[in-house]
């Protein structure tokens, strides 16, 4: 995660050092808005209890 924080932070601060760069692994905007279930694994009380409510038979069949 840091990669990109730090590589974007650069970029910001000093963009003659930097060519191009690609970001990933993560929204770079504070407006983005997670799906659902993200937010609900990102508060550790409610992922905690997601997870350890959670049933293999609610995984979608492959």
């Amino acid at each position: 995660m840091w990669r990109g924080v730090l590589t974007a932070r650069v970029a910001a601060l000093c963009p003659d050092l930097v060519r191009t760069w690609a970001g990933g692994s993560g929204p770079i905007s504070v407006r983005y808005v997670w799906h659902p279930r993200a937010r609900i694994w990102q508060g550790p009380e409610r992922g905690d209890r997601f997870m350890a409510e959670f049933k293999e038979e609610q995984l979608p069949a492959t």
